[in-house]
């Protein structure tokens, strides 16, 4: 397949189009190191084609380290040679125990459309790696993806063991706790994310919406509002707020926050509705 650079850049008549300027790269490394470095050098450049060839030759001349087979594989992905890439992918597998090249190999089954495969390869390597917190990570993402939303939730709680200090696990354990509606556990994973990133209005915004559906209105009109606070430039807090409020009979306050929610453009109240769905759903 012709190299998508190239045909952006023919078909918009952009500069460096003239004859040879995207030919495939001539060079040749003498050594395992120097093909690896043309072939970085070509991923860089987005000559992926040229990339697989380079990564090849560094093969061919005795490249023995595992990451040389998984950076071929990566390179015939980018040029969308999934067959042989995924057959690099499955080779390298057999000799390197690196969470890298599972979820390499997971988002190649996506690509294919296998989720359940996808789903499986992580499993089973979450499995052997519970200390790996990114692994066990797009274990749960790939189960969310597939409709196992409940487990995934079950799942985020390995990446949350592996790594309890990182706030981004319990945000994403609250924003699918929420989705589902178990708005007790949303509103506890969004105070542990808030306790590890104080200053995140997109989690104070999410923990106002979780305690809402806890049922505890004044919190959650509280926690909207530190978030608006956190960042004026949000229209949408304004329109969120106006919502809350005029559902828990505030009217004159909905109405402020109505004014001010008036700067909300189509993606504002998209996001807005987005937001409310879960509420609206229950």
């Amino acid at each position: 397949m012709d190299n998508p650079f190239r045909q952006i850049m023919e078909l918009f008549d952009l500069p460096g189009t003239e004859a040879g300027a995207d030919e495939a790269d001539e060079r040749v490394g003498q050594t395992a190191d120097q093909s690896k470095r043309l072939a970085q050098e070509s991923m860089g450049a987005g000559q992926y084609q040229a990339a697989v060839e380079h990564f090849k030759r560094a093969v061919a001349q005795g490249a023995d380290d595992d990451g040389t087979r998984m950076d071929l594989a990566g390179a015939m992905e980018a040029a969308d040679m999934l067959p042989e890439a995924f057959y690099q992918y499955r080779k390298a597998k057999k000799s390197v125990d690196s969470g890298e090249l599972t979820v390499a190999l997971a988002a190649l089954y996506r690509r294919y459309g296998r989720l359940r495969d996808a789903a499986a390869e992580l499993e089973a390597a979450a499995k052997q790696k519970p200390e790996d917190a990114y692994l066990q990570f797009k274990l749960a993402e790939t189960l969310r993806t597939n409709g196992f939303r409940k487990a995934a939730l079950e799942a985020v709680q390995g990446a949350i063991a592996a790594a309890p200090d990182d706030a981004f696990y319990h945000y994403w354990a609250a924003d699918l706790a929420y989705e589902v509606g178990m708005y007790e556990q949303a509103a506890k994973s969004a105070q542990a994310a808030i306790e590890l990133s104080p200053g995140d209005d997109h989690v104070l915004a999410l923990a106002g919406l979780a305690l809402w559906g806890a049922g505890k209105r004044p919190e959650a009109l509280r926690a909207v509002r530190l978030a608006s606070d956190l960042d004026t430039s949000k229209a949408v807090y304004h329109g969120l707020l106006e919502r809350l409020l005029r559902l828990a009979g505030h009217t004159e306050e909905a109405d402020l926050e109505l004014g001010k929610a008036a700067e909300m453009d189509r993606y504002d109240n998209d996001l807005l509705d987005r937001m409310l769905r879960p509420l609206e759903t229950a």
